[in-house]
């Protein structure tokens, strides 16, 4: 049994559905049908009940019902009822009369009351324990303070031999359901070409609670989004991301069954090699996104910089784009104040860095490619050159311009996550004054 805050709420919400339902019923009597809908997924084909188009032709019975008015009137009268919906279902501009309330307007306050009766029962016949659970999430819309999101992102290009991988105590990586996948198949504005859909297999989903509805608040959902995969990225190389993020059930009304979503207003494909977590990678990954996670980059704003353009290099068509993305990182990170021979100073030292624990010939290894990936920079930058197929790097080694970007892009990762522990224990000052002794210690 569950319990009951406002009794009269309950008794006229379960009027509404005894009478919404046996009206139904009396449709079936009469000979009418429940339309049916052939859906085409990329597994094959699916035929189900539309529910939803057939409540939607009744809207006018089902609205002139006493019932409805009931519900509607109680909605109105009710304080804490009216308090909660103005702004949202009522026009604060005007005084609430309910002769004055458009019959359509009054339809989008009960109808998916029955909708997602049906839907979930897949039947018009009434269930006690059905309409209290319904009803629990009706009335919780008005008395409980918080109500849960739980936005998830659908991943392309990415793969694990885990079906869970639990980041914290509110996100986590998952495979995707069916239901899920087939509703992105359905949705024409969700931005995934069709033939993307039945590769992605996994979602990156987030326990979110808000109070009240907040313009900002998918801005939030996404920003702690992209800051996971700016640590997955950085913890090991692999090209993949996520094109839209999307609420389970939205309640900006008590009885809306939409979702809110968010996405480009183009489709970003990831191409590349496939981003791969094992087992093991999975638990050193709850551990590098627990450091990553607590890091307040602020401060150190180069180092901000310096992933903001990791990640565009990611998703960049050109291949000159991409690699100027990926020098501009690597400029903040290792030029910071610097104005003088910066194409010599970047070069050395992150060939110190890197290659610290390295021998000689290794740094100057990392010292001739990154001098090399600075002149090409320049050139492009200029005007004065594109991307060749093979890039020379001495007179006896040359390897493809992909490989190239690669390795570059593998520098750049060691770099940033280097500059990120560095800033646990120095601040801006220090780290450029760090830079210009490293060489000579």
């Amino acid at each position: 049994m569950i319990k009951i805050r406002n009794q009269k709420l309950y008794e006229r919400y379960t009027e509404f559905l005894k009478a919404s339902l046996s009206l139904f019923n009396e449709f079936f009597k009469r000979g009418e049908i429940i339309p049916r809908v052939v859906y085409h997924y990329w597994s094959g084909t699916s035929v189900e009940n539309s529910f939803s188009a057939f409540i939607e032709r009744h809207e006018d019975d089902v609205v002139g019902l006493p019932e409805s008015i009931s519900l509607i009137e109680l909605m109105v009268q009710d304080t804490t009822l009216r308090d909660k919906l103005h702004g949202i279902l009522i026009d604060e501009k005007e005084p609430v009369i309910l002769s004055n309330i458009e019959i359509p307007f009054i339809g989008n306050w009960i109808m998916p009351i029955i909708e997602s009766f049906a839907e979930r029962s897949q039947s018009f016949v009434f269930n006690d324990r059905l309409c209290d659970e319904l009803y629990k999430k009706y009335e919780d819309f008005f008395y409980v303070p918080e109500r849960d999101l739980d936005p998830i992102a659908p991943l392309h290009n990415f793969k694990s031999e885990l079906e869970v991988i639990q980041l914290d105590k509110k996100l986590k990586i998952r495979k995707i359901h069916d239901k899920e996948q087939k509703q992105l198949w359905l949705e024409n504005f969700s931005m995934i070409p069709k033939f993307e859909i039945p590769s992605i297999k996994f979602v990156l989903e987030a326990q979110y609670q808000v109070k009240e509805h907040r313009p900002d608040e998918m801005s939030y959902i996404k920003e702690l989004f992209d800051r996971v995969i700016s640590a997955m990225r950085l913890f090991k190389k692999g090209t993949f991301g996520y094109n839209r993020i999307t609420t389970k059930i939205y309640d900006a009304c008590p009885i809306s069954k939409a979702s809110m979503s968010s996405g480009k207003n183009y489709y970003e494909p990831f191409h590349g090699d496939q981003y791969e977590l094992s087992k093991d990678e999975a638990e050193d990954l709850v551990k590098f996104w627990k450091m990553f996670e607590e890091r307040d980059f602020k401060k150190y704003g180069f180092i901000e910089l310096a992933i903001r353009r990791f990640n565009l290099a990611h998703v960049r068509k050109e291949l000159e784009d991409k690699l100027i993305d990926l020098m501009i990182a690597l400029e903040a990170l290792y030029l910071i104040h610097t104005k003088q021979e910066l194409g010599f100073k970047l070069a050395i030292r992150a060939a110190f860095i890197l290659g610290k624990d390295k021998g000689k010939t290794e740094k100057e290894k990392i010292y001739n490619f990154l001098k090399k990936a600075y002149s090409i920079r320049s050139e492009i930058v200029h005007g004065n050159k594109h991307l060749d197929k093979n890039i020379k790097l001495s007179d006896d080694e040359e390897i493809s311009v992909q490989d190239f970007l690669l390795q570059l892009e593998d520098y750049l990762r060691q770099s940033i996550i280097y500059f990120i522990n560095l800033s646990m224990n120095y601040e801006v000052k220090k780290i450029s004054q760090y830079l210009d002794r490293i060489v000579f210690s």
